[in-house]
């Protein structure tokens, strides 16, 4: 079958040249790809971005480059009234949420304080008790409850489950060494 004659028009719509060109990049990625398999040579594949979109990327970075600057306080010369008025009322909910934050940091750290000392309350009132029974009790030696606390309690426990290998026992033999005398008689 012989083909038709495919006739070449220049694409008006910007979108569908957007479109087109990535096809025919992802198609010559492809193939460029198969080739350097094929024949174990490196196949360089550069495709360059087009020049308005690379204008487009540098002009939103500056765009928020100047935000953010705007945000610090600086460059705010070019700045309309109403862009001020918004700036402000984005910096007042900012620290609005800083200052909430900081609330319920402090109502965190007073709670925890409180709880330690209901804790260390506690703890004098449960010593009291043993130092009563122990004075009430045997004769024995006095607990020393501030030695007790700064030591450190280490325990090695294990726990085996399973079907693990067996240990062989080792038994240890005498020796048994036998003495022959030879007379001669």
């Amino acid at each position: 079958m012989v083909r038709g004659k495919i006739e070449m028009k220049k694409i008006e719509n910007a979108n569908r040249l957007q479109v087109s060109f990535t096809n025919r990049r992802k198609v010559l990625m492809k193939k460029a790809t198969l080739t350097s398999l094929l024949s174990s040579s490196p196949a360089p594949a550069t495709f360059t971005i087009s020049l308005a979109a690379e204008e487009s990327m540098a002009s939103e970075l500056k765009r928020l480059q100047l935000a953010v600057e705007r945000v610090k306080g600086k460059e705010l010369e070019g700045m309309s009234f109403s862009d001020l008025i918004s700036l402000e009322s984005q910096l007042n909910d900012s620290l609005l949420r800083v200052k909430d934050q900081k609330t319920i940091l402090l109502n965190q750290l007073e709670t925890s304080q409180l709880q330690e000392k209901r804790t260390l309350e506690e703890n004098r009132l449960l010593r009291k008790q043993i130092e009563s029974m122990v004075g009430r009790g045997s004769s024995g030696p006095q607990v020393e409850p501030e030695k007790n606390d700064n030591e450190e309690h280490l325990s090695d426990t294990s726990l085996q489950l399973g079907w693990g290998k067996r240990k062989k026992l080792k038994i240890e033999r005498p020796a048994i060494t036998l003495e022959v005398q030879v007379s001669s008689d």
